[in-house]
């Protein structure tokens, strides 16, 4: 490295990012390929000012001109968001099959991901409502309704989980849960034949 260079250039680390999870690589293996320590990538996308040659070095590993890497790129067709706009409406809906468990736990899940990488981008999620049925024939044994349910434990740690309820208990559930009186251990215990169904995936926190 030239001893008179300076660190002057800011990168996209949004972009960096998104290019880096598209091609499959670790933090440590864009590094390692692009021939610079792990402590100076980290340090790049953390916004500090960069050595061109390192931004370089990177762009190169993941195909893409140096000047797309850098703060000062401006996309193509891209017009800025007047700060007066601040709240948004994003309506997704989704219509495939799955044939796991693995899948549908996948597809529980998707909402709360959703949410969570909004929120490491500084964008507030005010509410919302996830829905998520799975059908093949009718009745209970091909079909459920899936739900998703906040609480807290008896040691006051608070949860989340994804409930996947029975069609002809669903009334049921939603009773109990309205007005309080549902036990997770209980009605969604595998030996009670009166189960509103199953617990997909659950987790600590709100």
């Amino acid at each position: 490295m030239n001893s008179k260079a300076k660190r002057t250039h800011t990168c996209r680390t949004d972009e960096i990012e998104r290019l880096r999870n598209a091609r499959g690589l670790s933090a440590e293996r864009l590094a390692a390929l692009a021939g610079i320590h792990l402590r100076t990538l980290r340090r790049i996308m953390k916004g500090r000012p960069a050595y061109l040659e390192n931004i370089s070095a990177i762009a190169d590993v993941l195909k893409v001109p140096c000047d797309t890497l850098l703060a000062t790129y401006k996309v193509p067709g891209y017009s800025p968001v007047s700060l007066q706009v601040n709240t948004f409406t994003l309506n997704i809906a989704l219509t495939g099959t799955v044939d796991s468990q693995s899948q549908f736990a996948t597809l529980a899940t998707l909402t709360p991901d959703v949410i969570s990488k909004l929120a490491a981008l500084g964008i507030e999620v005010h509410s919302y409502d996830a829905q998520f049925t799975v059908s093949e024939k009718a009745g209970d044994a091909h079909q459920r309704v899936i739900v998703l349910i906040y609480g807290k434990l008896e040691s006051g740690m608070s949860f989340w989980c994804f409930a996947a309820i029975k069609p002809s208990r669903y009334d049921a559930y939603y009773n109990a849960y309205a007005t309080k009186t549902l036990n997770l251990y209980k009605d969604f215990e595998k030996s009670n034949e009166a189960a509103f169904g199953e617990i997909v995936v659950s987790g600590e926190g709100e």
